[in-house]
């Protein structure tokens, strides 16, 4: 077991403004590759935010499910949202960008 932070940096992203069976959120979202502090692989995700505020570099943070409803699944993270931190430097992330 690894035990990582909850919070990473927005390695790329994607405004989704076509809807899917499968994801039930309003048109458009959000969704990022995070990097998260400490990981080598990034987790994809979908980030709750302002459209016009997303950027790669942005510095995000999970937002949990209450504990009673924690499951192994990535699914115990309801959403990543912007915290108040400097943007990360691109050549801090800029390795993973080149594995996509």
């Amino acid at each position: 077991v690894v035990e990582l932070s909850d919070k990473g940096t927005i390695v790329t992203f994607s405004i989704v403004r076509v809807p899917s069976e499968n994801i039930p959120l309003e048109l458009p979202y959000i969704t990022v590759n995070v990097l998260l502090d400490g990981a080598d692989t990034i987790l994809m995700h979908v980030l709750d935010a302002n459209l016009d505020d997303v950027h790669m570099g942005m510095r995000v943070q999970a937002a949990w499910k209450p504990k009673e409803e924690w499951t192994t699944s990535t699914a115990t993270i309801m959403y990543f949202r912007p915290i108040d931190e400097p943007d990360a430097d691109y050549e801090s992330y800029k390795e993973q960008r080149q594995r996509e």
